[in-house]
């Protein structure tokens, strides 16, 4: 089964700044629009991308533009989970004590 990102892609992330991070899902999308696109579209309903934000990004002239509006709404909604499992594992922690 194809994966949307390599399994390896968080742990090459951590020294990367946020626009060469938005550039990689960028590229990839990209790819996805061209050559799969309804895995990129189950895709983006795994990563809990809201309809909406996708219906929007298709509505833009370019390929180009629809994938760096994907990229980076996938790119905050990763980042609003680590927060989430952040914070809830740091609750978890103190409850623990």
């Amino acid at each position: 089964m194809t994966t949307f990102l390599p399994e390896n892609f968080s742990d090459e992330l951590n020294p990367l700044p946020e626009q060469e991070v938005k550039a990689l899902i960028r590229d990839r999308v990209l790819v996805l629009l061209q050559e799969d696109f309804s895995f990129l579209v189950n895709s983006l309903y795994r990563l809990d991308i809201p309809e909406r934000t996708f219906q929007a990004a298709l509505e833009l002239s370019s390929s180009q533009e629809i994938a760096e509006s994907l990229a980076t709404a996938i790119y905050n909604r990763e980042i609003e989970k680590a927060e989430s499992r952040r914070k809830h594992r740091k609750l978890k922690e103190e409850k623990e004590d």
